[in-house]
């Protein structure tokens, strides 16, 4: 992985590509972790897109014409609490939505059962998931849900029928707890491969988000398209930097890595 300091020098010879620009940003918590990004940075984070972009739903951005303004929907993976806790609200505040990839296996069905995060799994470390009458807010405030599988597992490391076992799983209990048809996932670790988007696709899903660095465009798979991770390390300069497009080499880099 490159270091902060080498991406900065990079941005700063890297061009913009602010025209036709359609970004899908990844999030994943707020506060808790020692990974989370602070509430008060998402905060401006927020207000910053809200006046120079358009936020629109993942599957409107995924179909959108691209226009004049960055348009950019919001995502967040594994499903923490404080998406609940504090991104709802941040969000309602400004009329937007976002989608919530989740890994059911994590999800209690009270507060009482609340799961704690594990970081041998891949988890952010001592962080805490929604329970599914929190899921159940989010779906009614607008937002969309899409499985990050039953558990965190690298798709690219784990057997044919566990794969198929974890996407039909997710997928049902998803629909079984919100009455609704789940059509999105997101490859835990970005990681996937041939036989992945094939079953994903047999299992009845429709899109699928990986974790390569870029913007979307009429060539994207759908069954991995790219998106764009916001790390607690960046500053407010990088996150605008980001935005506009002066980061887009680490495409490259990802793609070296198989991502």
């Amino acid at each position: 992985m490159l270091r902060l300091s080498l991406k900065r020098k990079f941005a700063k010879i890297w061009p913009s590509q602010q025209k036709d620009r359609k970004i899908v940003l990844l999030y994943h918590s707020l506060e808790e972790s020692p990974w989370a990004l602070s509430k008060n940075k998402f905060i401006e984070h927020m207000k910053w897109i809200f006046d120079h972009c358009l936020v629109l739903p993942l599957a409107d951005l995924i179909h959108a014409k691209p226009i004049a303004d960055i348009q950019v929907a919001l995502t967040f993976d594994d499903g923490y609490s404080s998406l609940h806790r504090y991104v709802l609200p941040i969000l309602e505040d400004k009329k937007m939505v976002a989608t919530v990839y989740i890994n059911t296996g994590w999800m209690g069905e009270t507060v009482n059962d609340r799961k704690l995060s594990n970081a041998q799994r891949g988890h952010y470390p001592n962080d805490s998931f929604l329970v599914w009458p929190e899921v159940q807010d989010l779906y009614n405030s607008g937002w969309e849900v899409g499985s990050h599988g039953v558990n965190h597992h690298d798709f690219t490391s784990i057997s044919y029928d566990l794969i198929k076992e974890e996407l039909r799983s997710s997928k049902y209990h998803i629909e079984k707890y919100l009455s609704t048809n789940c059509e999105h996932f997101a490859y835990p670790f970005g990681r996937h491969s041939k036989t992945a988007k094939k079953i994903l696709e047999q299992c009845g899903y429709k899109y699928a988000a990986g974790a390569k660095h870029g913007a979307l465009s009429a060539s994207s798979n759908l069954l991995a398209f790219p998106r764009i991770n916001i790390a607690s390390d960046c500053s407010f300069d990088d996150f605008k930097n980001i935005i506009k497009g002066k980061w887009d080499y680490l495409g490259w880099v990802h793609k070296m890595r198989g991502l």
